[in-house]
């Protein structure tokens, strides 16, 4: 159940991310909640359950310190993603998603010769980092 309730929470907010450039705080938020279920109902310890989100709060402070440069949704997700993941996942999952991004940005620099600024959004490859999880782990 976990696994299908953050796959649902990143293929939505990867589709918002590319199309409209933000992430949907309600469905973010409905899934946070589903978390603290999760952990009532003992699914996921409240130890595990707030480290993951630790490490996702790195990403939002990072995002205030860089004034945005990384987004504040990005961060938000992450630390959705890691009430259900726990800690040591939840930062798998992060650093799939920047080794994805930096494949991604380097590819497009070489290809097509953007601006080093280009900014793309990073939930679409947090979702495919997701995957290569769940097809690694089964």
């Amino acid at each position: 159940m976990k696994k299908l309730l953050v796959l649902v929470l990143l293929i939505f907010n990867a589709w918002s991310d590319l199309r409209k450039r933000q992430i949907s705080l309600l469905i973010s938020g409905i899934a946070g909640v589903g978390g603290i279920f999760l952990i009532l109902v003992g699914s996921i310890s409240a130890k595990e359950a707030a480290m993951g989100a630790c490490v996702g709060a790195v990403l939002l402070l990072l995002s205030i310190l860089t004034k945005d440069a990384i987004g504040f949704g990005d961060g938000l997700i992450t630390v959705v993603t890691g009430c259900y993941l726990g800690g040591r996942d939840n930062l798998l999952l992060i650093v799939g998603g920047l080794f994805l991004a930096a494949i991604f940005g380097i590819s497009i620099l070489i290809i097509k010769k953007v601006d080093k600024k280009k900014e793309f959004p990073f939930v679409p490859f947090l979702l495919f980092a997701y995957i290569g999880m769940l097809v690694w782990k089964g």
